[in-house]
């Protein structure tokens, strides 16, 4: 078989467009990964509420029906706020998170766009290859045809010769 002289550069287009294909696959499972984060920061904070909740009405049991000062009624309120202050860590957690999940899908755009290129890239080549080939076996099978040709001259003269020389071996 006639060895594609291209033959080493297909290999590393198809290298590449493996490459590629998993840097596809890597780039969706990043984003499954980051729409996760998302329900996993999303039920931390629903686990958070109802904590805080929880805790929101035990301190505010323990001043019921009590005298409190004032400096510990503000107290109070302080730890409240400050409670509730962590409801907007949470929210910015899953906001970065969403967008861990946007920037993700657009790296699984740009992979598959790659891919793409990739595959173009290859096929441009295999393109080449078949042509080539192709190219190739007429090259041969002319040869081939131009060989048999000369082989069909050269047994015509030498059978034409040997009834020449059958003519000179008569004896007149």
């Amino acid at each position: 078989m006639i060895k594609y002289v291209l033959q080493d550069l297909l290999n590393i287009r198809n290298m590449r467009e493996d490459e590629a294909a998993q840097a596809v696959t890597v780039a969706k499972y990043k984003v499954e990964e980051a729409a996760r984060e998302i329900e996993g920061k999303i039920k931390e904070k629903e686990e958070y509420v109802a904590w805080r909740l929880k805790r929101e009405i035990e301190l505010y049991d323990g001043i019921k029906g009590k005298q409190v000062k004032l400096k510990d009624l503000d107290d109070l309120k302080e730890r409240v706020f400050m409670l509730r202050q962590r409801d907007l860590a949470f929210e910015k957690a899953i906001e970065d998170a969403k967008r861990a999940k946007v920037d993700a899908e657009k790296a699984v755009e740009t992979a598959i766009q790659k891919h793409k290129a990739s595959i173009k890239d290859r096929q441009k080549i295999e393109e080449h290859k078949k042509i080539w080939l192709d190219e190739k076996l007429t090259e041969e099978n002319d040869k081939q045809e131009k060989e048999a040709e000369d082989f069909t001259k050269r047994k015509d003269e030498d059978a034409d010769d040997e009834d020449d020389d059958d003519w000179l071996s008569n004896d007149w």
